[in-house]
C-alpha cells in the first residue's frame, strides 16, 4: 500500500479549515441569518440572471432588485393566506373547545360513578375512596403547578417572537446585500486560489450546491405529499378541523427525527377516552401510513435529487444524525456529496493498493 506525502502548506490548509469549523459550529447561531441569506440568493441566482437576460437589463441592480420584490411578494402572500385560514380555524377550534372538555368531564364522571358502583361493597370502601379524593386533588395540584410553569415558557415564546422578527429582518438585508454582490463575493473567493485549484474548488462547491438544493427539493415533495394525504384522510374521517390539523402535521413533519406522531398520537388518545373509537383507529391508521411513507421513500426520494444511490443517502443519513444530532440529516450527505466531488476533482488522492 502506497500513499502520496502531503506537503506542509496542505497541512496548515488543513488545520485552518479544521479551525474554521470548529468556530463555525461553536457560534452557529450567530450565523445562521447571513448563511440562509447566502444559500438563499444562490437559489435565486437563475433568477437573476434570466431577469437579466429577457429584459435587458444592463445593471444587476434592476434585476436583484425586481427578483428581491417578487420573493418578498410571495413569501408575504403565502404567508397571509397560510395565517388567515389558520387563524380561522383556530377560532373554530377553540370555539370548540368548551364542549371537547364538558365531553372529558362528563367521561371522569361516567368512570368514577362507575368505580363507586364496583367499591360499594368492599369493606373499608371509605377509606378508598378518601385515598381516591386525596389522589384526585394531588392530581389538580400538579395540573395547576403546571399551568403556572407553562405562563413564563409563553413570555419566553412572545419574546422569542420579537427576536425572530429582528433575525427576519436582518436576513432579508443580508439577502438583498448579498445576492446584488454575489458574482464578487464568488470571484473574490475563488481568486485565492491557484486557477486550477480554483476550478477544482468550484466543481466540489457546485455540487454541494446542487446537493443543498435537492435537498430542500426532496423534503418539500415529501412534505407536499404528507400534507395532501393528511387533508384527505382527515376529510374523508369526518374531522372538522382536517385544514389546520394537516398544517400542523405538515410542519411538525418537515422537522427531522420527531415527525407527525408528536401530533397524532396525542390526538389518537384523546378521541379514545372520549370514545370515539373508530376516529381514533383512523388517526393511528394515518400515523403508520405516514411513518411507512417517509421510511419508505425518503432514501429513494432523496437519493434522486441529491444524486446519492438509496443506501449511501441512508447511510450518510445516519452517520449525520448519529454525529451531528438533527442538523446531520443536512450535513450528513453534504459531506458525502462533498468527498466524492473532491474525489472526482482529484483534491483528495487516493493512490491504495493491496
Amino acid at each position: 500500500m502506497t500513499l502520496l506525502p502531503i506537503s506542509g502548506k496542505k497541512i496548515v490548509l488543513l488545520l485552518l479549515a479544521v479551525a474554521a469549523c470548529i468556530v463555525l459550529y461553536i457560534y452557529f447561531p450567530m450565523f445562521v441569518p447571513f448563511i440562509l441569506a447566502y444559500l438563499t440568493a444562490l437559489l435565486l441566482e437563475p433568477l437573476v440572471k434570466a431577469a437579466q437576460k429577457y429584459l435587458k437589463l444592463p445593471k444587476r441592480l434592476p434585476a436583484v432588485t425586481i427578483v428581491f420584490t417578487l420573493f418578498l411578494a410571495f413569501t408575504a402572500l403565502v404567508l397571509y393566506f397560510a395565517v388567515t385560514k389558520l387563524v380561522r380555524e383556530t377560532v373554530n377550534f377553540v370555539n370548540q373547545l368548551p364542549f371537547y372538555i364538558t365531553e372529558i368531564r362528563l367521561l371522569m364522571d361516567r368512570v368514577i360513578l362507575d368505580f363507586y358502583d364496583r367499591i360499594s361493597d368492599i369493606p373499608e370502601s371509605d377509606l378508598l375512596v378518601a385515598e381516591l379524593e386525596r389522589q384526585s386533588q394531588i392530581l389538580v395540584d400538579k395540573a395547576q403547578s403546571l399551568i403556572e410553569q407553562i405562563l413564563p415558557t409563553v413570555t419566553s415564546f412572545v419574546q422569542d417572537v420579537s427576536n425572530f422578527v429582528v433575525v427576519a429582518l436582518i436576513y432579508l438585508i443580508a439577502l438583498f446585500l448579498v445576492s446584488l454582490d454575489l458574482p464578487n463575493i464568488k470571484s473574490k473567493f475563488y481568486h485565492v486560489f491557484k486557477e486550477e485549484t480554483g476550478q477544482k474548488i468550484r466543481y466540489v462547491f457546485s455540487q454541494i450546491g446542487r446537493v443543498f438544493t435537492g435537498f430542500f427539493k426532496a423534503q418539500f415533495l415529501l412534505s407536499l405529499v404528507v400534507f395532501a394525504l393528511s387533508y384527505i384522510w382527515l376529510k374523508l374521517a369526518g374531522s372538522p378541523h382536517a385544514l389546520i390539523m394537516s398544517v400542523l402535521i405538515w410542519l411538525i413533519d418537515l422537522i427531522p427525527v420527531i415527525g407527525s406522531i408528536v401530533v397524532l398520537a396525542p390526538w389518537a388518545l384523546y378521541t379514545f377516552i372520549v370514545g370515539d373509537t373508530a376516529f381514533g383507529i383512523q388517526l393511528l391508521l394515518l400515523t403508520a401510513t405516514i411513518i411507512v411513507f417517509r421510511r419508505v421513500s425518503e432514501p429513494k426520494v432523496m437519493g434522486h435529487h441529491i444524486g446519492l444511490s438509496p443506501l449511501a443517502t441512508l447511510m450518510s443519513l445516519y452517520f449525520g444524525l448519529y454525529v451531528f444530532g438533527v442538523v446531520g440529516l443536512i450535513v450528513g450527505p453534504l459531506i458525502a456529496i462533498a468527498i466524492r466531488a473532491a474525489v472526482e476533482a482529484e483534491i483528495i488522492k487516493l493512490n491504495v493498493k493491496l
